[in-house]
């Protein structure tokens, strides 16, 4: 407890709320890698490359709001023995948002279209309405912190009394992630992927009036 004006008492507590859901979502992190000996090979192959993949996600009913370019980058291949550049590397990065279940059958398609250029380098879900799940942690939070604030007055042998302030803390939402580089091959279509629970947890500093 700490007095403010007119030396009333106060309390200050911290409340936190959390609410969970399925993951609705799988962004799938990809790249497409080509070698040539000219940067302006690599860009024209990976360019070609590209466009093959974006018509195929197209195809299988992947809307532009769902696929994202992120990066385009060209780096030489340094080759030790000769101390010299020999090839350049065009790599072509995407974003694709789809349903958990269609991460499989998308892959598989791909990879037909991409062969061994195609990498996965990630995988990453998510909920689609997850400020829904916020709201709810929200409410808690806040009833968390009465909850405690009346536990303490009561310990105190005073009177709970009206909420002076109120500041939400930092939000966040724990999803599950599975990073590094998956191979992609014509058997994705079994690949399993779990949605699991996401969670978002809310804190709330709430100051409290008390009563004698």
């Amino acid at each position: 407890m700490r007095a403010v004006a007119e030396d009333k008492p106060v309390i200050v507590v911290v409340g936190e709320g959390r609410e969970s859901g399925t993951a609705d979502r799988c962004v799938m992190n990809l790249a497409l890698n080509v070698m040539a000996e000219t940067v302006g090979d690599a860009l024209t192959k990976v360019s070609g490359l590209a466009n093959q993949v974006v018509e195929k996600l197209k195809e299988r009913g992947v809307t532009d709001e769902h696929a994202h370019t992120q990066n385009l980058t060209v780096q030489d291949l340094f080759d030790q023995t000769k101390q010299k550049v020999t090839a350049r590397i065009a790599s072509y990065a995407l974003t694709v948002d789809v349903p958990p279940d269609d991460v499989g059958p998308h892959l598989s398609a791909l990879t037909e279209v991409a062969g061994d250029s195609l990498q996965v380098r990630g995988l990453l879900l998510a909920l689609s309405e997850a400020e829904s799940l916020r709201v709810t942690a929200r409410r808690r939070a806040v009833e968390d912190a009465r909850s405690r604030a009346e536990q303490l007055a009561e310990a105190a042998h005073l009177r709970l009394g009206p909420i002076l302030s109120m500041e939400e803390g930092v939000t966040g939402m724990s999803p599950f992630r599975t990073w590094g580089k998956l191979a992609a091959t014509p058997s994705a279509p079994s690949l399993p992927v779990e949605p699991g629970s996401l969670s978002t947890t809310v804190h709330v500093t709430v100051t409290f009036q008390l009563e004698s």
